[in-house]
């Protein structure tokens, strides 16, 4: 007789895969949460809605056809009703251009997250307008600017200005300008200031007339790899151009476009950059302005870049580099503080306009901090300054590099101390830090990416092990 069997009931599949699921679920849910930390921190400081105003008129264009007469606002919209700080940009292009606004774009980048407001400022040409028609271009829009500063929101007090090459020139010039009234053959200024707060110029020219004498000290000292690109005593050099006669044959026409000629002690804060290796504009150029600011007692700061060429790029972020500075007593020493950073720039010009951060009050202004000294070197002696270089036509965006002494001297790697000459030391000290500033924002924000990490991380954790211990139970009851 056959016996009958007892048959289980079936599940349906879904059912009897259900608790698989689930515990696979869980462990998924805890690894993909693992990806939190890092898109939270992505929202916690989204960049800032920016305002482009393109095209504006500060003067009338003379010639008519000329772009030399416009400049670009890049204004960031904020609920903070407070005026910005302005910062000034213009690119260079051996003086032959008439776009120096154009490069402002990048600049905006960098700094209308951090609470600036940016003007692109466009001079005019060495074939629209000879020297002094540049300078008196970038003091009229600058009180343009300041004349149509509430207009657009920002603080005619608390204006910088920066540049590249030839740009870098017009950063100079405006600021060691900065003080006086009324130019001798100036428009009529009608009372508004050409006043500027600060200034950052990179690998500017600066004595027109020792640029070649520059150059052949910069290739001796660096042991350059290729001839000089200019021949900057040419009657049809970009300088020779820029004065309407070649150089050497008109000195007193030529000095009067030299920056240092109206240097007298009362200028803003300047930070000057260069590059050993710029193959258009020896370092000595630099040195000069830097020099000339040091003996007048003008608060300076000469950070020279080593291998760094004529660009920007090369300049920011570089790890092997030299600060200059004069310490409290007036003795110049090298270091490493401040490291050529768009966050350590950015520190300056708060330094330098007044306040550390946006919208806080600088409880005590000071300058920018020395340097970590080395031993202290000899201060430059007032001889002739190096004569400027001369600057690209407009590609990207130059890094500043700073050249030796007149004379042959080591790299700036070098930590011997220097021969007595008119030049700072290239020593350089292995101890780069960041300003007080930057270090506290930068410690309060890893503490709360921190605490909100551990968080998510703990949870995540959880459910990893919730989801394991799910599979193995129902492994082991075979469920």
């Amino acid at each position: 007789m056959r016996q009958s069997r007892r048959t289980r009931p079936t599940q349906p599949a879904f059912l009897a895969r259900l608790p698989r699921l689930l515990g696979t679920l869980f462990a998924l849910l805890g690894i993909l949460s693992l990806a939190a930390p890092s898109q939270a921190a992505d929202q916690v400081d989204p960049e800032p809605e920016v305002e482009t105003i393109t095209d504006l008129a500060y003067t009338d264009p003379v010639p008519a056809e000329t772009q030399g007469n416009l400049l670009d606002l890049y204004l960031p919209v904020s609920e903070d009703e407070a005026p910005l700080p302005l910062i000034i940009w213009t690119s260079g292009s051996a003086w032959m251009g008439d776009t120096g606004k154009e490069g402002a774009g990048n600049i905006a980048e960098e700094f209308t997250s951090r609470g600036f407001a940016v003007a692109g400022v466009s001079v005019r040409s060495s074939s629209q307008v000879q020297f002094p028609g540049q300078l008196h271009d970038i003091r009229a829009s600058i009180r343009w600017l300041r004349a149509n500063a509430d207009e657009y929101n920002i603080d005619p007090d608390r204006i910088a200005i920066m540049g590249d090459s030839s740009g870098g020139w017009v950063a100079a010039i405006a600021a060691t300008t900065s003080s006086i009234d009324q130019l001798g053959d100036e428009p009529d200024t009608e009372g508004v200031s050409s006043a500027v707060q600060a200034s950052v110029p990179f690998f500017p020219p600066v004595d027109l007339l020792l640029l070649d004498e520059q150059t052949a000290e910069q290739h001796e000292a660096y042991d350059l790899p290729f001839d000089p690109f200019i021949v900057h005593d040419d009657p049809q050099s970009p300088e020779s151009m820029l004065i309407g006669c070649p150089i050497q044959e008109c000195p007193e026409e030529t000095e009067r476009a030299n920056p240092v000629a109206y240097v007298d002690g009362t200028e803003p804060p300047i930070h000057v950059f260069h590059g050993t290796h710029d193959p258009l504009l020896p370092p000595g150029s630099s040195e000069t302005l830097f020099n000339a600011l040091v003996n007048v007692g003008s608060s300076a700061t000469y950070t020279l870049v080593e291998e760094a060429g004529h660009s920007v790029v090369e300049i920011i972020g570089a790890e092997n580099y030299t600060v200059y500075q004069p310490n409290p007593s007036g003795e110049l020493v090298t270091g490493q503080d401040p490291a050529p950073t768009w966050d350590n720039i950015e520190q300056f010009l708060w330094d330098s306009l007044g306040t550390t951060e946006p919208g806080e009050p600088d409880p005590s202004p000071t300058e920018t901090p020395s340097p970590t000294p080395t031993e202290p070197t000899e201060e430059p002696s007032p001889t002739e300054s190096p004569a400027p270089t001369e600057e690209p036509s407009e590609t990207e965006t130059p890094a500043p590099t700073e050249e030796p002494s007149p004379t042959p001297s080591e790299s700036p790697s070098e930590t011997e101390e220097p021969t007595e000459t008119s030049s700072p030391d290239p020593s350089a000290v292995e101890d780069p830090s960041k300003t007080p500033a930057e270090g506290s924002d930068q410690e309060s924000d890893l503490a709360a990416t921190g605490a909100q990490t551990a968080a998510l991380v703990t949870g995540s954790a959880l459910l990893i092990l919730i989801g394991v211990v799910t599979l193995i139970w129902f492994r082991k009851h075979k469920v």
